[in-house]
C-alpha cells in the first residue's frame, strides 16, 4: 500500500463545492418555484456567483470563503438569534474554508470577525460557533488550523476584558505547539522490549510515523486500535502506541495485547474513534445532497453493503444516518437520502424483525407525501367559518405554503411573527393549520395571525392518524394547485430562500 493511499485529502467538500459555482440568488417569483422544488441542497446565505475564470475546487473556495459574509447583516438582531439560521450558516462557511487557501482562508475569518464585532452579540455568537464546529473534540468539522484564526482575533479583541480573554488564550497557546509542519515536541519513553528511547529517535528508524496517544483501560482505544491492527501499514510507516496515564505496571500487563510489529510507550492520551467517524459521514452527507437521484442510490447501496460486513460498523452507520439525515435539530436533514438508507435497514438480515419495527414505522411515514405527490387530504374549519379541506384551498392559489402548528407552541409563535413580516411572493398563499385539536383554543388565536393569511382548524386527526409526519412544530410543505408536493418539511434556510 503507498503512502499516499493512507494519507489523503477528502475531496468531499471540494466536490460540493463545485455547486456554489452558480452562486445564490433568493426566488420570489412564481416562475422560480419549479426550481425551488428540485433544487436538493438547502443554503443558508445567498452566495456569490463565481467567476468563471477560477477553476479549480481551491480557487473557487478562497473566492467563497471571502465573499460568504457579504450578504449578512450582523446589525439585524433578529437574525442573531435565529440559532438554526447562524449555525447552518455557520457549518456552511466552515466546510467551504476547509479547502481555501491559506491566505484566503485567514482574508475570510479577518472579514467575518471584524463585522461581527460590531456588536457584542454578534460577536459572541460567532466565538461561540467557532468554539463549538471547529474546536469541541466530538464536532466531525474540528479544524484546529482555522480555529487558531478565530483565537488570534479573540484574544485582540477590544470587546473583551483581560479576565474574558484568559481562557482562549490559554487555548490559542496550546494550538500553537506541535502545527502541522512543526518538529514534534520530543519526550523520553520507555519501550515495550525494554529499551529507553526518545520521540525523536524512534521517528529517525521510519519514512513516517502514527503516533498514537492511548488509554489501555479506554474501551473505545481498545476497539479503535483493535481495528487499526488488522489494517496493512503503508510502505515506510511504522506505529507508535504511547500509554501516558503514568501506571507503569497497568501498561506492562496490557502492551502485548497490541500488534508485536507496532511499538508501544509508557505514554498516552484517549482519541475518540467516533470523530473520523461523524468527519466521513458528514462528507459523504455534503456529496449526496448534490448527487443524481441514480448515483445517490448506488452510493448509499455500497456504503450499506460495505458496512454489513460486521454488526458493529452497520450499527454505526444507521446511527449516522438518522443523526444527520433524519433528526429534526440536524441541519444536513434530508429525507429523501434517509429512505435510502431505512429500505437498508428494514431489508437487512443482521437486524431481528423486533429490531426492524422502528425503521419500518419511520420509512411507512417517510413514504407519505414525498415531493411529487398529491399531499394527503383532510377536512378544515376555516377562520371565517367555512368548512372546506385542503385540496380545495391549495386549488384557490398557483402555490401554498402549508403551515402546520400549536398556538401554545413559543417556537411557532416566533417563526410564524417572522414570517408573516415578510412579503409573500406573486401567486402564493400561506394556510396555516392548527393540528391540536383543541378549538376553543385554537378560535381564541386564530386572529393572531395576519389577516391575509388562510387561517384553518383540522377537524380530524394529522399527526396521529399518521397522514403526515410532523417531526416539529411549526413543520412547512410548499404545494401547488393541484395540492402537489413541492417541498416536504421545510427547514428555515430553505423559508427564507422563497421569502
Amino acid at each position: 500500500m503507498k503512502l499516499s493511499g493512507f494519507v489523503k485529502v477528502v475531496s468531499a467538500i471540494a466536490l460540493a463545492t463545485a455547486a456554489y459555482g452558480c452562486g445564490g440568488k433568493s426566488s420570489t417569483s412564481t416562475q422560480d418555484m419549479a426550481t425551488v422544488g428540485e433544487n436538493t441542497p438547502q443554503r443558508s446565505l445567498a452566495l456569490p456567483a463565481v467567476p468563471d475564470s477560477l477553476r479549480t475546487p481551491e480557487e473557487r473556495a478562497s473566492f467563497v470563503a471571502v465573499h460568504f459574509w457579504d450578504k449578512m447583516d450582523f446589525d439585524n438582531g433578529l437574525v442573531l438569534r435565529d440559532s438554526a439560521f447562524m449555525e447552518q450558516s455557520f457549518v456552511d462557511f466552515a466546510s467551504i474554508l476547509a479547502i481555501a487557501s491559506v491566505g484566503s482562508k485567514s482574508d475570510a475569518v479577518d472579514i467575518l470577525m471584524r463585522r461581527s464585532s460590531r456588536s457584542r452579540t454578534a460577536f459572541d455568537i460567532v466565538c461561540s460557533l467557532a468554539e463549538k464546529y471547529l474546536d469541541e473534540a466530538e464536532s466531525p468539522m474540528r479544524d484546529e488550523e482555522s480555529y487558531i484564526l478565530f483565537l488570534r482575533h479573540i484574544c485582540a479583541s477590544t470587546m473583551l476584558s483581560e479576565d474574558e480573554k484568559m481562557r482562549p488564550a490559554d487555548r490559542l497557546e496550546q494550538a500553537l505547539k506541535n502545527r502541522p509542519g512543526m518538529r514534534a515536541a520530543n519526550f523520553r519513553i520507555e519501550m515495550r522490549d525494554g529499551r529507553s528511547s526518545d520521540l525523536h529517535r524512534e521517528a529517525a528508524a521510519s519514512d513516517y510515523t502514527l503516533l498514537i496517544f492511548y488509554d489501555p483501560d479506554c474501551e473505545v482505544c481498545k476497539v479503535a486500535l483493535r481495528e487499526l491492527s488488522g489494517r496493512p501499514l503503508p510502505d515506510g510507516m511504522t506505529v507508535l502506541a504511547v500509554d501516558t496515564e503514568g501506571n507503569r505496571d497497568k501498561w506492562l500487563r496490557s502492551a502485548d495485547e497490541l500488534p508485536q510489529q507496532w511499538m508501544d510507550f509508557d505514554n498516552g492520551l484517549v482519541l475518540r474513534d467516533s470523530a473520523f467517524m461523524e468527519q466521513s459521514f458528514v462528507d459523504f452527507a455534503s456529496i449526496l445532497a448534490i448527487a443524481s437521484v441514480g448515483s445517490k442510490s448506488d452510493a448509499v447501496d455500497i456504503l450499506m453493503r460495505r458496512s454489513s460486513r460486521s454488526r458493529t460498523a452497520f450499527d454505526i452507520v444507521c446511527s449516522l444516518a438518522e443523526k444527520y439525515l433524519d433528526e429534526a435539530e440536524s441541519p444536513m436533514r434530508d429525507e429523501e437520502s434517509y429512505i435510502l438508507f431505512l429500505r437498508h435497514i428494514c431489508a437487512s438480515t443482521m437486524l431481528s424483525e423486533d429490531e426492524k419495527m422502528r425503521p419500518a414505522d419511520r420509512l411507512e411515514q417517510a413514504l407519505k407525501n414525498r415531493p411529487g405527490m398529491r399531499a394527503a387530504n383532510f377536512r378544515i374549519e376555516m377562520r371565517d367559518g367555512r368548512s372546506s379541506d385542503l385540496h380545495r384551498e391549495a386549488a384557490a392559489s398557483d402555490y401554498t405554503l402549508l403551515i402546520f402548528y400549536d398556538p401554545d407552541c413559543e417556537v411557532c409563535k416566533v417563526a410564524l411573527r417572522e414570517l408573516s413580516g415578510r412579503p409573500l411572493p406573486d401567486g402564493m398563499t400561506v394556510l396555516a393549520v392548527d393540528t391540536e385539536g383543541n378549538r376553543d383554543k385554537w378560535l381564541r388565536s386564530a386572529d393572531e395571525l395576519p389577516q391575509q393569511w388562510n387561517v384553518g382548524f383540522a377537524t380530524e386527526p394529522i399527526a396521529d392518524s399518521e397522514l403526515y409526519h410532523l417531526p416539529v412544530s411549526p413543520t412547512y410543505y410548499l404545494i401547488d394547485r393541484n395540492a402537489t408536493v413541492i417541498l416536504k418539511d421545510l427547514s428555515d434556510q430553505t423559508l427564507r430562500s422563497i421569502f
